[in-house]
């Protein structure tokens, strides 16, 4: 069972490389139009990442014993975001990762009897869903 400090530091890093990977992205894509998005959605990842480190560092928040509770491996796990050459076939892998942290997000937000915090991880999930259209976009109107 996947303990809360387990779960939010996968979420860090799964943020950070979602971060590496949008950035280093858009650095070798000639399109503006599709590095700006990319830039965009690497800038909101890294909030993502900032924010979940903020209830992270929140040791005595009071759903860390719900949130301990939960067996993660068995409801969600995040498809690891890796350079994939190609931009459709990245695009694609992170169309994946953003439906998975959408998922983990709002599985998350569900245990919470926090309000804030719940709010906090709802508020991830709809972003993550907002990436997962902006991706499906950009790929049905790839060149």
């Amino acid at each position: 069972m996947a303990d809360l400090k387990n779960i939010l530091e996968f979420a860090m890093r799964e943020e950070e490389k979602a971060f590496q990977l949008y950035s280093d992205t858009a650095a070798r894509i000639d399109s503006d139009a599709i590095k700006s998005v990319l830039l965009k959605l690497a800038q909101q990842e890294k909030v993502h990442k900032e924010r979940i480190k903020a209830l992270f560092d929140d040791e005595l928040h009071p759903d860390m014993a719900v949130l301990s509770q939960i067996d993660i491996s068995k409801d969600v796990v995040m498809a690891p975001l890796t350079d994939m050459g190609r931009l459709g076939t990245l695009l694609k892998g992170a169309i994946e990762a953003e439906v998975d942290a959408k998922e983990l997000y709002a599985h998350l937000s569900k245990a919470l009897k926090d309000p804030d915090a719940s709010a906090l991880l709802q508020m991830l999930s709809d972003e993550e869903a907002t990436h997962e259209r902006i991706l499906k976009d950009l790929l049905e109107n790839l060149p």
